[in-house]
């Protein structure tokens, strides 16, 4: 059968294609109602957004379109939920649309420019953000969004020049203020003055805050060196540590790559160099040069670890695996969770069960005040192996009283799983509701709960279960299962 719920969905998608085709465009100005009935249509849908009720959100996006096109935050807000649903693409098309037919369409260049830039698309990335701000020229997140395009380019002095962000523009003069301190590089006077200007500076972003005081910090760890430690390399290397921590790699790259040829032997150089090489989505150059500082300095875990995440991007998976071996055994403890946590997702992802397991046992023991979190994690992952007969064991040793509400919805789910596996359907429906009333938006326990009504010949509660598992669904794996039972209906 054909699911409802999607075809929702892709006719959404061909009537906004219909708009940039042109054959519904109106060249009439709306009146203050039809603009207004509009809005409330978005706010409507806005808030069935928030009540993780996405299709019918598409629909209300839809039906705000059909009355008024030319509002921006109709496709701002379908692109939003095809991100949430990792439909890249999808929103992709949909900003394209909104950015040549909505009033106020700078918005929806800035997002569009903004997903171009993530997917590597610079040049389309430049050419919608330079619109957002041409069409709007107070849309400062824009500016600097356009600025982090061109450092991608390499083109530093027309970065510059988009930061020129008035005092009074919040987060946005903040931020273009911390940039314009790291593009002045060895001007560390300069460079200072520039970031003083927001050391008072109160925002709700913590993150911000901690970068600015960071950079801050270090342009002063600079002024206090000695003449002699004071080597042009010495304060490139500083420099361009503080910039790869801010996540501006492209600066990390235009300090260091002058010594990459000469600097063999300089450990920090080398390991900064193949990490900034690993954000920029050069893994070839990233493996060169973080082996040449692992060699370096072979007892350090950011080598490793960093190793380790480029290995899995290279596909070298036993080379990933090593790394996070040693990344694990030589890390410190307050670390060594974190990696751990990451290798065995990892190994998992793989079909190396049994080392997975192995690693999950270790943070038991090791991290024993989230001992419950693992076990959860381990059991979870006995579900797609058919391996439902072991969950029991694990979820016996779980203490229900001390652990969090997202948590023991996820232990509810696991005891509907072991139920429902056992033939005691009626147990298993016990368990399901359990667990969404802690938790009324988990895709998994929508399909557990379609499953059984399928299992009962509930036509219409299967489907209106695992449509709405659908709905819920973020990853498509959920999905996906869904449809198969659907398709037998």
């Amino acid at each position: 059968m054909v699911n409802k719920l999607l075809m929702r969905k892709e006719l959404l998608i061909g009537a906004v294609v219909l708009v940039s085709c042109g054959l519904l465009l109106s060249a009439c100005t709306p009146s203050k109602e039809v603009m207004k009935k509009a809005e409330g249509l978005v706010a409507d849908a806005d808030e069935l957004v928030n009540e993780h009720k996405y299709a019918d959100a598409l629909d209300k996006y839809g039906e705000a379109r059909e009355v008024y096109e030319g509002n921006v935050d109709i496709y701002i807000g379908i692109a939003d939920i095809y991100l949430l649903k990792n439909r890249e693409s999808d929103a992709v098309d949909v900003l394209k649309v909104g950015s040549r037919t909505a009033r106020n369409s700078s918005q929806a260049y800035e997002l569009l420019g903004r997903l171009q830039l993530e997917e590597g698309d610079t040049d389309e990335a430049i050419d919608n953000l330079s619109q957002a701000v041409k069409k709007d020229e107070e849309n400062y997140s824009a500016k600097y969004n356009l600025a982090l395009a061109c450092m991608e380019k390499g083109e530093f002095e027309e970065a510059r020049k988009q930061l020129d962000i008035p005092s009074d523009a919040g987060d946005d003069y903040a931020r273009s203020q911390l940039l314009r301190s790291v593009l002045m590089g060895d001007r560390v006077e300069d460079a200072k003055k520039e970031i003083s200007k927001v050391d008072d500076y109160e925002s709700e972003s913590e993150e911000l805050l901690e970068d600015i005081e960071g950079y801050g910090e270090l342009l002063e760890k600079i002024d206090s060196l000695d003449e002699e430690e004071k080597t042009d390399k010495y304060v490139d290397v500083i420099l361009a540590s503080g910039a790869l921590s801010l996540g501006y790699e492209d600066v990390t790259l235009d300090l260091l790559e002058k010594y990459k040829d000469v600097e063999k032997e300089y450990w920090e150089l080398n390991l900064y160099l193949g990490h900034a090489y690993f954000l920029d989505g050069d893994n070839e150059k990233s493996e060169e040069y973080l082996n040449r500082a692992s060699t370096l300095n072979p007892v350090d875990y950011v080598g490793a670890w960093l190793q380790a995440r480029n290995y899995k991007e290279l596909s070298e998976e036993n080379s990933m695996v090593d790394s996070y071996r040693r990344a694990v055994e030589i890390a410190p403890s307050e670390i060594k969770v974190e990696i751990r946590t990451e290798f065995a997702e990892e190994l998992l992802n793989n079909g190396q069960y049994s080392e997975a397991e192995d690693q999950y046992n270790s943070l038991i023991k090791e991290d024993e005040e989230n001992a419950d979190k693992y076990r959860i994690m381990l059991a979870e992952s006995y579900i797609d192996r058919g391996l439902t007969d072991k969950i029991g064991d694990i979820l016996g040793g779980i203490r229900q009283e001390s652990i969090s509400d997202e948590l023991l919805a996820r232990y509810y789910y696991l005891k509907a799983v072991v139920e429902f596996d056992g033939g005691d359907k009626q147990k298993a429906i016990q368990w399901v509701e359990e667990s969404l009333d802690l938790d009324p938006y988990s895709a998994s326990v929508y399909l557990l709960r379609g499953q059984i009504e399928f299992e009962e010949g509930n036509v219409s509660e299967t489907k209106e279960y695992l449509e709405k598992a659908i709905d819920l669904d973020l990853q498509g794996d959920v999905s996906a299962e869904a449809l198969k039972l659907l398709d037998r209906i």
